[in-house]
C-alpha cells in the first residue's frame, strides 16, 4: 500500500501527465501530489473556497458519483483501493472535478486520460521538519514511542527514509536508494510537477493562480490570505505540534543523513521554485498593458 496500485510501469514518465511547460487546456485536470506534513488539507480547502474548484473526496460510505458538497465528489483517492475505485468509475472523465490530490504519486497520476491530462504540482518542505513533524504523530498515536528521542527513531529499521524520492521512483521502503534513483526522481519532478514551498504558501498559491489560470470568484479576493495567516476556522490534518531540533545539532544531522536523497530533491524544489516566480512575472508582465508615453 506504499505506492498504491501502480497501473503504469514504475520507470516510466505518467503517460497521461502534462510536461510542466506545456500549454495550459480547458480539459487539463489539477493534481496535487500530497507529500505528507505539508498542509495539504489547507491547501485543498484554499482550491474549494477560494476558487471554487470541484476536487474528489470520499465523505461517506460507499463511494460514488455524487456530490456530497457543492464541490465534493464523493470519491476516494487517497487510498490504493480507492484510486482503484476511482479507476473503475471513470472519475476523470465524468466531468465532475477539477482536481484531485493523492499522496501516491505513479497510482493516482495513472487515473489521467486523453481526454483529460493531468497537470500537477506539489508542495514541498525541509526533509528533516517533515520527519520531525510525522514523529511527533506517530508517538500520538503509538505511545511505545513516547520515550524515545528522534535521533533514536531516526536509526531504526522501520524509519520510514526519503519518503519523495522513493514514490517518484516506485521504491518500497527498505530498498536501498542510489544516485540513480535520485536521478530518476529529480528527472520525474523537473518534467512532470510545478512546485510550491510549505512555509512559503502565499506566494506558492500566488503562482499556481497564474500558472493554472484559477479565477478568484468577487467577494474572495482576501480568501487565501486569511487562510493562509490562520483565520480560517478549520484545522489541517497535516498538522502537529512540534519542536524542531536545532539546525545542525545532533538528532538534525542524524535525521538529516537518512533524509539525504530527500534533502537533494528539495533542494532541486527550491530552485524550481524561485525560477518559476522569476518565469510567471515576466510572462504577467508580458500581458499586462504597457504605456509608451
Amino acid at each position: 500500500a506504499h505506492f498504491g496500485i501502480i497501473f503504469p510501469e514504475a520507470e516510466k514518465m505518467p503517460l497521461h501527465l502534462r510536461n510542466t511547460m506545456d500549454s495550459l487546456h480547458s480539459n487539463d485536470i489539477a493534481f496535487f501530489w500530497h507529500i505528507p506534513k505539508t498542509g495539504g488539507k489547507l491547501m485543498r480547502v484554499i482550491m474549494g473556497n477560494c476558487f471554487g474548484l470541484r476536487r474528489a473526496e470520499m465523505l461517506k460510505e460507499p463511494a460514488s458519483l455524487e456530490f456530497v458538497t457543492d464541490i465534493v465528489v464523493n470519491v476516494d483517492t487517497q487510498t490504493p483501493q480507492g484510486i482503484a475505485d476511482a479507476h473503475d468509475m471513470q472519475l476523470i472523465d465524468s466531468g465532475m472535478v477539477d482536481m484531485i490530490s493523492s499522496p501516491h504519486s505513479i497510482s493516482a497520476a495513472a487515473l489521467f486520460t486523453p481526454y483529460h491530462p493531468g497537470r500537477a504540482f506539489t508542495i514541498m518542505q525541509h526533509p528533516v521538519v517533515t520527519a520531525v513533524s510525522k514523529f511527533a504523530e506517530r508517538k500520538r498515536i503509538r505511545p511505545t514511542l513516547r520515550k524515545m528521542s528522534l535521533a533514536e527513531y531516526a536509526v531504526q529499521d522501520y524509519y520510514p527514509d526519503n519518503w519523495m524520492v522513493r514514490q517518484l521512483t516506485g521504491t518500497i521502503p527498505g530498498d536501498e536508494l542510489t544516485e540513480d534513483h535520485l536521478h530518476r526522481a529529480k528527472n520525474m519532478l523537473l518534467a512532470k510537477f510545478f512546485v510550491g514551498i510549505a512555509d512559503q504558501m502565499e506566494e506558492t498559491v500566488r503562482q499556481l493562480r497564474l500558472y493554472y489560470e484559477w479565477i478568484t470568484p468577487q467577494g474572495q479576493e482576501t480568501c487565501v490570505r486569511d487562510m493562509v495567516r490562520g483565520t480560517w476556522p478549520g484545522e489541517d490534518d497535516d498538522w502537529e505540534p512540534y519542536k524542531l531540533p536545532k539546525r545542525g545539532g545532533k538528532d538534525w544531522n542524524i535525521v538529516a543523513e537518512r533524509e539525504k536523497w530527500d534533502i537533494e530533491l528539495y533542494y532541486l524544489g527550491l530552485e524550481m521554485f524561485s525560477k518559476q516566480n522569476l518565469m510567471l512575472n515576466a510572462i504577467q508582465h508580458a500581458l499586462e498593458p504597457q504605456s509608451f508615453w
